[in-house]
């Protein structure tokens, strides 16, 4: 077997040195011989060498300071002692300063052989795990420089994407304020226009009475899109289930008797009291009622039930039996600005059959019970209409949502 590793026998004996070299080369091994310290040092600084067999009685330095030397300055050579003087006290000093094996002379080729393999496997391996050690060096610095260019490159685009978020934020402010104030004055000049002509020109009082409302439903739109351009922070005020429900349905009166609907509520007393942004919640309610009465025909009903679920959570559910909701539209119900393509239901109408507005109510509804911790779904009623729920947390709900805001 021929192996391209490299020997050198170091000793001072010619007989030792033609007996090593002629095992050595009778199975494929290079080697070098060097009969003094300086010259095995010399032989190690300017060859390859991969294993050295070194005696430790050497007429210019000692076997074991050649043997440390040798590890200062190539510690990856593998060194077999060869002595004809063994004692414990060398042995033990060999081993400590680096020596792969410790033979005693007179020692035969085969045991010479055995050792100088078993010292290449040990050296083959070495130098394998250090080509590894560096190869895996190197890809950890390549995926540390790609996971900081990523990261650079994820905080520029969370810089930009928090840019643009004031920005839309600003440009809803500022749109919406532009809205309110003409709106303001077009109200005050109508409520003139109506109060000089209620009597006297039914007609055009019935024009500005369409018109009033009409403004009125502008302001409440522009006053939601002010909303959700300001919805992030949460003012919590301690507060009942039936408190929240009375809050929010006490404006829906005019809604459901113009549609002759009937609206069950069913918020037992006793149920538990927590901590929220009633504002917030009152929006999360009217929004989705609103919808329920918007898409339940005329004469048809709408439910708000309240309930505590595990003794963890408060779960308000509103379901109506209305139109459904559609297979195509169910993935988009809560992106913001999502709403049915069909632009001959579009109308700023707050509760005529089936219209639709700018596709914000339901993105509110969602942010508005994360922010509080909740979840948010909704479910085809079995015998028609849908129901939409959001769950507010119990007990903990304060400190989530000081969390959150």
């Amino acid at each position: 077997m021929n192996d391209p590793a490299t020997i050198l026998v170091v000793d001072d004996s010619d007989l030792v040195l033609g007996m090593v070299s002629h095992a050595l080369k009778g199975h494929g091994y290079g080697y070098l011989v060097a009969e003094t310290g300086k010259a095995a040092l010399e032989s190690v600084d300017s060859n390859e060498i991969d294993i050295v067999i070194l005696d430790l009685t050497l007429p210019d330095l000692p076997g074991t300071e050649v043997l440390r030397r040798i590890k200062a300055r190539q510690p990856e050579i593998e060194v077999i002692i060869h002595t004809g003087h063994a004692s414990v006290s060398s042995a033990a000093e060999a081993v400590e300063r680096g020596a792969f094996a410790y033979v005693e002379k007179p020692a035969t080729p085969d045991l010479i052989i055995g050792f100088v393999r078993r010292a290449l496997d040990k050296r083959r391996l070495a130098l394998d795990n250090a080509r590894l050690s560096e190869k895996l060096k190197s890809a950890n610095e390549r995926l540390e420089a790609k996971v900081a260019e990523r990261t650079a490159a994820l905080a520029k685009a969370s810089e930009d994407l928090e840019s643009l978020e004031r920005l839309k934020a600003a440009f809803i402010d500022v749109t919406s304020h532009e809205l309110r104030t003409p709106l303001s004055v077009m109200k005050t000049i109508v409520a003139i226009i109506e109060r000089r002509t209620s009597s006297t020109d039914p007609d055009l009082a019935r024009i500005t009475n369409l018109a009033s409302r009409t403004l009125d439903r502008l302001t409440t739109l522009s006053t939601r899109i002010a909303g959700f351009a300001r919805m992030d922070q949460l003012e919590l005020t301690p507060t009942t289930p039936g408190e929240l429900v009375r809050y929010a349905v006490e404006d829906l009166a005019a809604h459901i008797e113009s549609r002759r609907q009937n609206l069950t509520i069913d918020a037992p007393e006793g149920l538990p009291a927590l901590s929220v942004d009633r504002d917030k919640i009152r929006d999360v309610l009217l929004n989705l009622l609103m919808n329920a009465i918007r898409f339940t025909p005329d004469r048809g009903s709408v439910r708000l039930v309240v309930r505590a679920v595990d003794d963890e959570w408060l779960e308000f559910r509103v379901s109506d039996t209305g139109i459904g909701i559609s297979e195509e539209d169910k993935p988009h119900l809560f992106d913001e600005f999502f709403t049915s393509m069909e632009s001959l239901r579009h109308s700023s109408g707050e509760s005529e059959f089936a219209t639709r507005g700018i596709g914000l109510g339901l993105a509110i509804v969602k942010k508005y019970v994360e922010m509080h911790g909740g979840r948010v779904g909704f479910d085809n009623e079995r015998s028609g209409g849908s129901a939409f729920w959001f769950t507010l947390p119990l007990g903990t709900s304060r400190a989530a949502c000081a969390k959150r805001s």
